[in-house]
């Protein structure tokens, strides 16, 4: 069998090293299933699945003091089944989320919910490891988990890949993609620009985070999620009057989470707060070529919008303060040099361990938008998907994760425990919701 390696490139590296930390950042995917769907279905498809795609097919390998991503020795991908009366979804969820991925052996791991005394299963779970994958290429890979098993269902011919027609052209990377700028003197320099701005903002112009409720050391600390399902009739309501505001949902989104943050680390004072969102990018349209999600690698980045929030802040002047930000960033391209300071993670992460509020957020969004992908499969259909990455090191801040599917959205929040706790994420999930359904606004 041809044997594929290369080594990992920096942003790989930083993703590695995050996944050993308690799985931060890994990406955590939940199917909810209705109709015949049997563990053993799902078992021959993951074969076939780690088959047609090489960087499933892949390990990380430590050599000559370096990484490798290499298919050589490689686990199958591992299948976990649990039965409803045994374990909590949520529970299980969150176990996912603080535990590393044994990269050595698989970058991708399998868990399914079945039906008490039963073989048919409810729910679908993925954790992937981050340096392979960002959350829009995760949903593809449930569709085409999804199809495949439609295919062994229906008895359909096993469509074979010859392993030895991949290379480790096909283990693709982001860098590589880039315009050839960022990689000169000058894009250097203003790589070194931009990490100064940042040390020169935490330094003497820090926004504010929530209040740490408990210090723990870090190797404490737990991800903890809290989900809020808004209806299609609802999600529809929010579009309306997005457009009618002239602002995105996705202005809209940060607005909510930027108000409900900072009214709760205001505590009913006169005073503005100095706040800074992070949002999530899809780096994939914005490359030449243009890569499809149905491409694994991690082709996602950031940035980081800054505000001055009052307690009389207008709720849709502060989205579109969101959306002027974030296009006048997009414009400059900033996601790419976000992309290279996030290199810096490997290099200084003891630093960054033992200050973990030093790298929060007041807020953190990642939405992906709608999900466009196929529902129905014959015997079963899906009926929800949403994800969530790990924030397990994010101290004082949190994290939202948003997916429309079926004119329905889903709202993961997430906050490292127990620097914010379980019932400050409820209130403060609660009242995001509320700002969306136009009740605070």
């Amino acid at each position: 069998m041809n044997v594929i390696s290369r080594k990992l490139t920096n942003i790989e590296k930083s993703m590695e090293i995050l996944n050993l930390h308690g799985g931060t950042s890994n990406i955590v995917v939940i199917s909810k299933i209705s109709g015949i769907l049997s563990t053993k279905v799902i078992r021959q498809a993951l074969d076939e699945l780690q088959e047609q795609m090489p960087f499933l097919q892949c390990r990380i390998a430590k050599h000559d003091r370096d990484l490798y991503l290499t298919t050589e020795s490689t686990a199958k991908i591992p299948l976990q089944v649990i039965k409803q009366t045994e374990f909590d979804l949520q529970d299980a969820v969150e176990k996912e989320l603080n535990q590393t991925i044994d990269s050595s052996k698989y970058l991708i791991k399998t868990i399914v919910f079945c039906n008490n005394n039963s073989e048919n299963i409810n729910y679908l779970i993925t954790k992937t490891h981050h340096a392979i994958t960002d959350a829009k290429s995760c949903m593809v890979l449930h569709e085409k988990l999804f199809i495949l098993c439609q295919n062994i269902q229906n008895q359909q011919p096993r469509t074979y890949t010859n392993k030895n027609d991949f290379s480790s052209d096909d283990l693709i990377y982001v860098e590589k993609f880039m315009p050839k700028k960022y990689f000169t003197i000058q894009g250097s320099i203003q790589k070194n620009i931009a990490i100064l701005k940042e040390i020169f903002r935490n330094t003497f112009n820090k926004h504010q985070t929530l209040e740490s409720e408990k210090k723990e050391d870090i190797v404490n600390f737990k991800c903890g999620i809290t989900q809020r399902v808004i209806s299609p009739e609802v999600a529809e309501n929010i579009i309306k009057n997005c457009r009618q505001n002239q602002v995105s949902v996705q202005g809209a989104i940060c607005a909510a989470m930027l108000k409900t943050v900072t009214n709760h680390i205001r505590k009913n004072k006169k005073h503005k707060i100095k706040a800074c969102c992070r949002i999530g990018i899809d780096v994939r349209k914005r490359l030449n070529p243009e890569i499809e999600p149905e491409k694994l690698g991690l082709f996602a980045s950031n940035l980081l919008l800054l505000h001055n929030i009052s307690d009389e802040h207008n709720f849709w002047d502060l989205a579109k303060e969101v959306m002027q930000q974030t296009n006048e960033k997009l414009n400059n391209q900033e996601f790419f040099i976000n992309l290279q300071i996030f290199e810096k993670v490997f290099e200084y992460f003891e630093q960054i361990v033992a200050n973990p509020e030093k790298i929060a957020n007041t807020v953190d969004v990642s939405n992906i938008g709608r999900v466009e992908i196929n529902d129905n499969y014959g015997k079963f259909k899906l009926d929800e998907i949403s994800f969530i990455p790990s924030c397990t090191i994010l101290a004082n801040t949190i994290l939202v994760a948003v997916t429309s599917f079926k004119q329905q959205m889903i709202l993961n929040f997430a906050t490292s425990e127990p620097s914010v706790s379980q019932s400050t994420r409820e209130i403060l999930a609660n009242n995001v919701i509320s700002y969306l359904t136009n009740n605070l606004l």
